[in-house]
């Protein structure tokens, strides 16, 4: 293998308790009734796809765009607030020993490209990762494998020679539907996506940085 490419929410920071409440808070603004329909997390789609699953559940008027760009506007404007992001535990130490180790970093995101820079910043990893998809940045969003494919492409790797990680049951479809090997991270107490698909399920980012570290493969564990 000679690339990782890492999704990102739920795999480098823990951002998707805020992006529920967000949602939410902003859906019974604009007059959704989330004690008719409650409230069910849309996990590894991208904007459009996401607001386009919101504005029929909920019948909400305002069209596409409008709810994609001010909701994106309101969520980046709370992000800027934070006094630090919620980074995953040993994802920062898995990162570091990768690119020690010589592997090519990559991200694809269903994340905006401002959230993704604003994280990366943030974070201090910027300079680790030599790419970064967004999820405008490809037609069809996360189970479809577009993003993947471009992340590869641009790494200039082939798609068998990578390994993603995944945290949501679309992003890890994604994936193998690239050609790709895939590891899905299940360390959180909140994610409940079916990772069954992935080629290994793992909990601890600390144990294969420690793995990697030692001349282990990423999918020996």
């Amino acid at each position: 293998m000679q690339a990782v490419i890492f999704d990102m929410d739920g795999v480098i920071v823990d951002t998707e308790p805020l992006t529920d409440e967000h949602h939410k808070q902003y859906l019974q603004e604009l007059g959704a009734d989330l004690d008719a329909k409650p409230f069910e997390p849309q996990r590894g789609m991208n904007s459009r796809g996401t607001w386009e699953v919101f504005k029929t559940m909920y019948g909400l008027e305002h069209d596409i765009d409008f709810l994609i760009e001010s909701g994106r506007e309101r969520y980046m404007e709370h992000l800027k607030t934070l006094d630090e992001l919620p980074i995953i535990d040993g994802v920062s130490e898995l990162i570091h020993q990768l690119h020690a180790t010589g592997y090519r970093i990559g991200l694809a995101s269903s994340s905006n490209p401002k959230r993704i820079k604003l994280f990366l910043n943030q974070l201090g990893l910027t300079d680790f990762f030599e790419v970064t998809v967004s999820g405008d940045d490809v037609k069809h969003g996360k189970p479809a494998p577009d993003c993947y494919l471009l992340a590869a492409k641009k790494l200039g790797v082939n798609p068998e020679d990578c390994v993603v990680i995944e945290d949501a049951t679309f992003g890890v479809r994604a994936a193998k539907s690239a050609g790709m090997k895939c590891l899905g991270f299940a360390g959180l107490p909140h994610n409940d996506q079916d990772l069954s698909e992935a080629d290994l399920i793992i909990t601890d980012f600390h144990k294969l940085a420690n793995f990697v570290k030692t001349g282990g493969g990423l999918l020996d564990l």
